[in-house]
């Protein structure tokens, strides 16, 4: 702007970095958290989902337990709410906490679909989302959506597995299940050198991959829905 750079951050980015205070619970934060899953709720499941689930689970608490408290500094110090909205001020904690609870994701599959790396997850609310991403567009996609948070301690580490799956869409190798978990603990994974509960496919294995090896199941919907 007039010659110099400015940074603009995405609602996620904003979220997340209310997220990384959150267990001071200023009202304002609360409220914010609060109106996003209202309104940008998946903006909200990105910031979740980057953040440690046990840093979130601390934060929901907190805010539960701090419901009355929240209530008064919201009641004292945030002013011009929507008509109505003044009504709300006691509850913005609880709303708050289980808007954080609901936002994180509760399973998660990573594989590959031909060329494209594809990634469902299902949130602890129950809402199904899914992503296909470009190899050229992985990392930058990872990162801003939220995905290399989640996988960050999960399993060989984000990079690890994003990498894999870069060389196999690169490659063609077919329909490949990379990661999958439940209740937030990797329960599948591999990678060119490692893998837990799934084979390991080296990415120059020519030709598509078929059957049971492949393990991604095109078209399935996320975890029976």
């Amino acid at each position: 702007m007039e010659g110099r750079e400015e940074t603009v951050l995405s609602t996620a980015q904003i979220l997340a970095g209310k997220l990384k205070r959150a267990t001071r619970h200023p009202a304002r934060d609360v409220y914010d958290v609060a109106k996003a899953a209202e309104i940008e709720p998946v903006s909200l499941e990105i910031a979740v989902n980057t953040v440690p689930h046990d840093v979130v689970g601390e934060a929901a608490l907190t805010w539960i337990v701090s419901y009355g408290k929240i209530g008064n500094e919201a009641h004292q110090r945030l002013v011009g709410l929507a008509p109505g909205e003044e009504r709300r001020y006691c509850e913005i904690g609880k709303t708050g906490a289980k808007a954080l609870l609901e936002a994180r994701y509760a399973h998660l599959r990573l594989g590959i679909e031909d060329d494209r790396i594809v990634v469902e997850a299902v949130t602890q609310g129950g809402t199904p989302r899914r992503l296909t991403i470009a190899a050229g567009e992985a990392e930058e996609q990872f990162e801003a959506k939220g995905i290399n948070g989640h996988l960050r301690d999960k399993g060989p580490g984000a990079r690890a597995l994003r990498e894999y799956a870069v060389a196999l869409c690169r490659k063609r190798t077919g329909d490949v299940l990379v990661f999958e978990e439940t209740e937030d603990k990797e329960t599948r994974w591999r990678t060119a050198s490692s893998g837990r509960n799934l084979t390991i496919i080296a990415p120059h294995r020519p030709g598509r991959i078929k059957g049971p090896a492949g393990g991604w199941e095109r078209g399935r919907p996320a975890w029976g829905r």
